[in-house]
């Protein structure tokens, strides 16, 4: 039996479960599967897991509008569903422009991604344009001879994101002399619960990880 804990993050600003009163759009729905898909895959250890599917999608985004032909279609399908072309590009690029402009004192959210491409790597000007325009980015270039400055700039750069909670995202051995591509994606959450625990009834009780490893957790007791 797998025991893992799979805590999702679902952030998504436009997805709204399906109730009496309306219906999910194509473009909610296929996101909503894909979550689902994403959480089953990474339930498959028992191990606990935190994932965000809206920080992932957007991250696809990014490889959907520089691809072409088969690889697009599949994005397609999985990101849209039978979704018009310019739906899917409208709502996530309402997705991403609403999470950049996110401020509030309750909250803190941050989303970082960015296309790097190898030195030399040919680029159309029509992905960049578009990447300008959907993320507020340009592509980035690095070379193996150069990886270990490239990685410590990355690394910076996340580690600022993410409020220092990431700081090695990625290490000198992750480029290899035949790395065309590298997709980063992170993203950093900050929030109180909206109904948090009451000291008075909070108490350290065993939580059962798997039938055979337990720890201490503070647990709101009803009774």
């Amino acid at each position: 039996m797998n025991y893992a804990i799979i805590t999702a993050l679902f952030i998504f600003s436009s997805i709204q479960f399906v109730s009496i009163f309306g219906e999910i759009s194509l473009i909610n729905r296929a996101l909503f599967n894909f979550t689902v898909n994403l959480m089953q895959k990474t339930a498959k250890d028992d191990k606990s897991a935190i994932l965000s599917p809206f920080s992932v999608s957007t991250s696809l985004f990014m490889v959907y509008l520089a691809t072409n032909g088969k690889t697009k279609e599949q994005l397609q399908k999985i990101l849209g569903g039978t979704a018009r072309t310019s739906d899917l590009r409208k709502q996530f690029a309402n997705q991403i422009a609403d999470s950049a402009k996110i401020k509030s004192k309750k909250y803190k959210l941050n989303v970082a991604n960015r296309f790097c491409v190898r030195k030399g790597f040919p680029v159309k000007d029509s992905f960049k344009r578009m990447l300008r325009l959907y993320y507020n980015e340009t592509v980035h270039e690095f070379s193996f001879e150069k990886r270990k400055g490239f990685v410590q700039g990355i690394n910076k750069w996340i580690s600022r994101k993410t409020n220092k909670k990431i700081k090695d995202l990625i290490k000198e051995d992750s480029i290899n002399k035949d790395t065309n591509i590298l997709l980063m994606n992170a993203i950093y959450f900050k929030a109180t619960w909206k109904n948090q625990f009451m000291k008075a009834v909070t108490k350290e009780r065993e939580f059962h990880i798997s039938e055979k490893e337990k720890k201490p957790l503070n647990i709101l007791l009803t009774h």
